[in-house]
């Protein structure tokens, strides 16, 4: 003790430490620190000098530092560490964890014991610690290692019907006799054995008198026992569980609509609505109903077996019926325990044996357009309205689609019997305007180039210009026989070998390509396609002298390249100039009929390039024009490529 006094600042720096420490000699206190004056309940450190171990310490505790001591003066080394219960100066017991050491040499008698408290006495003794524990949301208690209760926290007060005061110190199977039959207490005795963290999940209450839930509790031994943390995870685990059936239903809706929308024909549409609705919502019988002009019918029963002719062929006001009236106006699903006791429902003869319903109304685009009727022997859920109602969102789209299938249909053989029309119509006119042109035209050739001699300038271009307009409207009865032509020949496709469509086109043209003095280059190897010869050739044609005609009035150089290729099972043919090109804004609108870029280029309807690509969209294939590298245009065409040139 001496050479501690010298040094006041040994004995300073001691005492700020908050461990307990003291120097014991022949089994008294020689020294204590301040922390040692304040876990014993001492005014100062000095009013424990001189007191014994006995004084200080239970028996049982004084018996083990007492071996202790004696092993250190023994060997003069540390002893192992060692939980001793303290007796306050006040009679309170406190429990720490002590080290005794030998002190110096020459002083053999002389130990130093250093204590400080167990980390779970330390977590519910301390005060902040107590406040933190008691500020959380989760249950906290602490289970000995004699099974008795030694702290429990503020929370713990809302799952146990023991005042948490009064449950520290009560053994766990005398407040909790069925414990022993839990899970949790195969649990608590396992972190016991084993000395680990474990963490379950329980529905049982986790302390005496407790209502159940679902907890996940966290258990971590510590040197007085077992701490215990409980999270309540009712709502989580509702969560889940509300999570997992929306994707269920989810996934069920999918399938369901991959399986609607796999068909456009409406009597399948029906029966596979009814052959899926129960996996949506259980039931017995079902029915589904179609609105046509405010009255409902039967359109598809499933279930009813013999009592299919109640329903069959019955047409309904949706207003004299009270239940899909209701689910009209309030356009939501409807659910009736037993519909005997709902006024105004009619006797079907199910009533008895199917009580209860379940109904949704279908819409589609704010209207709605049928009802989808359940029944059962056992009550619907609520949640199987809402599945309901997401299903008939699913019909209606299938319904829709049938619905606008059929009608498509309808409209489709309606518009082939006027195309039909109009192609006898057309070729018919073009027949009919042949005869009487050849005569205005022969007249008016005969009165130009016979009488000249005899007619002023006046009568002379008069004449001519009759001429003109005779051989325009020719050129239009033509294009209108073409047009016609076009509609007849689809169904005759052969392979057609477009080196020879090509040379025969360009003969065609060769006085056009001769007087405008334009330079022609031809791929001599082109492939051989799918497609009708004549109206190809036709095509090709229309292509070429299109090319001529937009090739430029002041062109130094006009010059066209034909030419093509291979792009896997298609073959392409591109008709280039370096004429005047089309606008970038009228690419788009070039193909239909009676477009010109530039109409004051030369004569004609804007007919030819609207025939090229009906002539080529016959043929299953497709047309396009784009701009050249340096100037002019490239239009082309694609068309399926002949088996003997796939190679």
């Amino acid at each position: 003790m001496d050479t501690m006094a010298e040094s006041g600042h040994s004995i300073s720096t001691i005492d700020l430490l908050p461990q307990l420490i003291v120097i014991i000699e022949h089994e008294r206190v020689t020294y204590a620190n301040i922390a040692a004056a304040r876990l014993l309940q001492a005014s100062s450190p000095e009013v424990l000098h001189g007191l014994h171990l006995a004084e200080l310490l239970e028996p049982r505790s004084f018996e083990a530092a007492h071996r202790a001591i004696a092993e250190v003066i023994a060997s003069r080394r540390e002893s192992d560490t060692k939980e001793l219960v303290f007796t306050r100066l006040d009679g309170e017991p406190v429990q720490l964890i002590c080290t005794a050491a030998p002190l110096q040499p020459g002083r053999p008698e002389s130990v130093v014991l250093t204590a400080m408290q167990p980390p779970a006495v330390y977590l519910t003794q301390d005060a902040r610690i107590q406040k933190i524990l008691n500020s959380i949301t989760d249950v906290v208690y602490l289970i000995g290692y004699d099974w008795t209760y030694r702290f429990a926290n503020m929370a713990a007060s809302r799952v146990t019907t023991w005042n948490r005061d009064d449950l520290v110190g009560k053994h766990v199977t005398t407040v909790y006799p069925d414990i022993t039959e839990t899970r949790q207490y195969t649990v608590y005795r396992d972190a016991m054995e084993r000395s680990e963290p474990l963490v379950f999940r329980t529905d049982e209450p986790i302390l005496p008198g407790g209502l159940k839930a679902h907890y996940e509790v966290r258990v971590f031994p510590v040197d007085e026992g077992l701490l215990c943390f409980a999270h309540d995870i009712t709502d989580k685990l509702r969560a889940e569980e509300n999570l997992r059936a929306q994707r269920q239903l989810a996934l069920v809706l999918r399938d369901t609509a991959a399986v609607l929308n796999s068909t456009l024909d409406l009597d399948e549409v029906l029966d596979r609505i009814l052959s899926n609705v129960h996996r949506i919502v259980p039931h017995q019988m079902s029915n589904i109903m179609l609105v046509h002009d405010d009255r409902v019918s039967v359109a598809r029963i499933r279930g009813y077996d013999n009592h299919v002719s109640a329903l069959s062929g019955q047409s309904f006001a949706i207003e004299e019926v009270a239940h899909l009236a209701m689910m009209s106006n309030d356009r939501a699903p409807l659910l009736i325990d037993d519909v005997r006791q709902f006024p105004g429902w009619g006797n079907t003869g199910l009533e008895d044996e199917l009580p209860a319903y379940a109904g949704t109304p279908i819409v589609r685009g704010g209207h709605v357009i049928g009802f989808l009727n359940l029944r059962s022997t056992e009550p619907f859920q609520q949640m199987h309205a809402t599945r309901l109602l997401a299903f008939a969102d699913q019909a209606a789209v299938a319904l829709r689609n049938a619905a606008l299938y059929e009608s498509t249909v309808e409209r489709v053989a309606e518009l082939t019997e006027r195309n039909d029309d109009l192609y006898v119509f057309g070729h018919a006119a073009a027949h009919d305007l042949r005869s009487p042109l050849q005569v205005v035209m022969g007249m008016a050739d005969v009165l130009l180039y016979e009488m000249d001699a005899d007619m002023d300038d006046t009568v002379r271009d008069g004449l001519q210009t009759i001429l003109d307009y005779a051989q325009r409207m020719r050129r239009i009865s033509d294009n209108l026989q073409d047009l016609a032509a076009i509609g007849s020949q689809h169904d005759n496709l052969a392979p057609v070998d477009l080196n020879t469509i090509v040379t025969t086109a360009v003969e065609t043209f060769d006085h056009a390509l001769n007087e405008r003095g334009v330079r022609l280059t031809v791929d001599n190897n082109l492939p051989t396609v799918v497609g009708h010869g004549p109206l190809l050739e036709q095509a090709v044609g229309n292509l070429i002298d299109n090319a001529v005609k937009y090739i430029g009035r002041d062109n130094a150089d006009p010059a066209v390249w034909i030419y093509g290729r291979i792009d896997g099972d298609w073959a392409r043919l591109s008709v280039m100039d370096n004429g005047i090109g089309v606008p970038e804004d009228m690419r788009e609108q070039i193909f239909k009929m009676g477009a010109r870029s530039h109409p004051q280029e030369g004569p004609g309807q804007g007919l030819g390039l609207t025939l090229i690509k009906r002539t080529i969209e016959r043929m299953g294939g497709r047309v396009g024009v784009d701009p050249a590298p340096e100037q002019g245009s490239v239009f082309w065409f694609m068309l399926p490529l002949a088996i003997a040139d796939e190679s």
